[in-house]
Order: C-alpha cells, then sequence, then structure tokens
C-alpha cells in the first residue's frame, strides 16, 4: 500500500513546497480528504495553477461536515469543476484512490 496525505498543502505565495514535489516523486498519494475544514478554494486554486492536482478526490463527511461546508462526495467533486477540471479529471481522480491502494484491482462492488 502506497502512503497517502489528505488535505494537499500549500506553500506561500501559491507555489508547492519543495518537499511536498519530493513526496509526491516517492508515491505518496494526494487526497483532498473534504470534510469540515480541510478545503480552501484559495488553497486548491494555487495548487491547481501550479499544475499540483489531487491524485485523489474523496470526502470526509461526518456529523459536522455533512450539513455544510462538504455536504457529500458530489459537492466536493463539484468544487473541481468550478475551479476549472474537466470532468473526465475529476472522475478518475474519484475512482484512483481504489485502484491504488488496492494493487491496481478496483475494490469497488
Amino acid at each position: 500500500m502506497l502512503p497517502a496525505l489528505s488535505q494537499c498543502p500549500s506553500a506561500p505565495r501559491g507555489g508547492v513546497r519543495e518537499e511536498v514535489l519530493a513526496a509526491r516523486e516517492r508515491g505518496v498519494i494526494f487526497d483532498i480528504g473534504h470534510g469540515g475544514g480541510s478545503f480552501g478554494f484559495g488553497t486548491t486554486r494555487a495548487m491547481l495553477d501550479a499544475g499540483f492536482l489531487p491524485d485523489c478526490i474523496s470526502s470526509d463527511v461526518h456529523c459536522l461536515s455533512i450539513e455544510g461546508p462538504a455536504f457529500d462526495l458530489l459537492v466536493t467533486m463539484s468544487k473541481f469543476l468550478c475551479l476549472g477540471m474537466e470532468l473526465p479529471a475529476v472522475v478518475r481522480r474519484r475512482h484512483r484512490r481504489r485502484r491504488r491502494r488496492s494493487g491496481g484491482r478496483s475494490s469497488a462492488r
């Protein structure tokens, strides 16, 4: 199993920190994991503008985020559409996590 980091970080001034890029090179998976406070449009815009797209898009919906700001996975995915990602790229990143973590086989039934 590859290590995963939820809530992708950005560097000051909108760049991507060198240690984050190095982690991706080592195989660390960057998962959005949007819950109650782990998503910011400014941070996400900076990361996307720098060419650093998330490897996975997931939600961390729980009793404190189900009524906002996360609501559900479709709302989380739609935020990336609003930020300019193409629909096929958003859908691929939603399903990539399951395949990569299970050694290439989808765990969806």
